[in-house]
């Protein structure tokens, strides 16, 4: 008994870290998605800033094409997935930020008694840093990485050899009390997406066991389903039913007014179509108008049902044939 439920223990354990391994990995590659647009996008504008107040070296060149490539390479794996996609991620996230450190410090070695250039590379650096909580915020290694190559040309300009030492020491110790806070603001936020990912978890897990169909919809799309729904969804290929009642919760949810759809569907269930009582409501949330469609299976009530009416009406047969035959004998 103690080793079943050991085991059953560990088996939702499992499922819980794969759901927060997959969970992370979507949402690496959607952060990860759009930073890349923003920094490519970002990019052009400095270095096109830069070409109007300094002419480029080889090696800014050279090293603005590394970039240029990094951040093309990590929109691209942001498309992709496989087993070692963490780790392809890992590797391009360091060129990027590796990219942007060295392009920073050339920069700054090249104009750093330029106001302007100093003004706009400070300004990208923090837009860096804030993209960095938002695209990288739950993966420690690659944030912790990222930040600090990032903050590497800020220590560089704090420590000028025509600086005051007791400039350098309080510029050196405010970035590393910036690292710290960008740490435990870190922290709180992968703390705070493992709660809601584990909520969800729980929900879903909630969800699988209803008997029945159960799934959301958001602005037409499917937000949130059981495995039950999830097999209906498979068969509107091959299904003109299950294509007319999808069509039917569409409408349904685009007409934006709160209100509830009761009713009987044939759907296919297990390779075998049955009739299925739907309830389809629309509900007024924090986050807008959402959808809830349940969908339980009620072919054999409907048989039973069937089976009783027409015993019913056997027995209202026998009974009148009875009472013909009781009026016969009297007469």
């Amino acid at each position: 008994m103690k080793r079943s439920a050991g085991k059953s223990v560990h088996k939702i354990n499992s499922e819980k870290s794969q759901f927060i391994d997959i969970s992370r990995t979507l949402q690496l590659a959607k952060g990860s998605r759009i930073a890349s647009f923003a920094s490519l996008f970002l990019g052009t504008l400095y270095f096109a800033a830069l070409a109007n107040q300094m002419e480029f070296s080889s090696a800014q060149i050279l090293v603005a094409s590394i970039l240029g490539l990094a951040l093309v390479l990590r929109l691209a794996q942001s498309f992709r997935s496989g087993k070692n996609w963490r780790i392809h991620f890992s590797i391009l996230s360091f060129f990027v930020a590796a990219g942007w450190a060295s392009t920073f410090l050339l920069a700054f070695m090249e104009a750093s008694e330029n106001p302007q250039v100093l003004l706009v590379s400070f300004s990208v650096i923090a837009g860096l840093i804030s993209s960095a909580s938002y695209s990288l915020a739950i993966s420690k290694r690659d944030y912790i990485i990222f930040t600090a190559l990032i903050l590497i040309p800020l220590i560089y300009m704090f420590n000028q050899s025509h600086l005051d030492s007791m400039f350098q020491v309080s510029g050196n110790f405010i970035i590393g009390l910036f690292f710290l806070y960008l740490l435990q603001q870190r922290a709180t936020l992968e703390t705070n997406w493992l709660d809601q990912r584990m909520m969800n978890f729980e929900l879903q897990k909630m969800m699988n066991l209803f008997p029945g169909g159960i799934a959301v919809l958001k602005s037409g799309l499917y937000v949130r389903s059981n495995a039950y729904f999830e097999e209906l969804l498979k068969d509107r290929k091959s299904s003109n039913s299950v294509v007319k009642f999808l069509e039917m919760i569409k409408q349904f949810s685009d007409e934006n007014a709160e209100k509830r759809l009761q009713l009987e569907w044939t759907l296919p269930s297990q390779s075998v179509s049955k009739v299925h009582f739907v309830s389809v409501e629309n509900i007024e949330t924090r986050e807008g108008l959402e959808t809830v469609v349940a969908v339980v299976d009620i072919d054999q009530y409907k048989r039973i049902e069937t089976e009783n009416t027409l015993h019913k009406a056997h027995l209202e047969q026998n009974a009148k044939m009875a009472a013909l035959g009781v009026m016969s004998s009297g007469l």
